[in-house]
């Protein structure tokens, strides 16, 4: 029989993907290791292997979770007001999401590079690249440049 999920599990895998945000902005992807994010979460690696199945998985997870807040609020700030005031509105909530994503625009930078520096040259997982697919399209979309498929 399977053992049930923790309570506290989404509770947990967020802390992690919060300091994970926080390492690969100050270290790098390639200078941060599954043990340092261990230590910089208070707790084992397994455990943080019981959450995410590899490093490359952790910054996927980030990178999802950043691009989701970002699109979140883009969407948020586009609802009302003339072509200025949305545009305010849109560059203050962006301003807020990658603040509180690394705590630091360069620390967004950094991340956001390496993410997609491995999905340009193919380094990165397959669902990076599908991922950067389907964003490009649905924009593709949204900006009337065609459907999305």
């Amino acid at each position: 029989m399977a053992r049930p999920q923790s309570p506290d599990y989404d509770k947990r895998r967020e802390a992690i993907l919060d300091a994970a945000a926080r390492l690969f902005a100050a270290r790098g992807f390639s200078g941060a290791s599954m043990a340092d994010l261990a230590k910089s979460c208070g707790t084992s690696k397994s455990l943080v292997y019981h959450y995410f199945p590899s490093k490359d998985d952790v910054l996927y997870a980030v990178m999802t979770s950043h691009l989701d807040d970002l699109v979140g609020a883009a969407e948020g700030a586009a609802q009302s007001g003339d072509a200025k005031a949305r545009l305010r509105a849109l560059t203050r909530k962006a301003d807020e999401a990658i603040g509180t994503a690394t705590g630091t625009i360069a620390g967004w930078r950094t991340v956001t590079c390496v993410m997609l520096r491995s999905a340009v040259t193919g380094s990165g997982p397959r669902k990076w690249t599908a991922t950067r697919d389907y964003r490009v399209r649905m924009l593709a979309s949204d900006a009337g440049a065609g459907p999305a498929t």
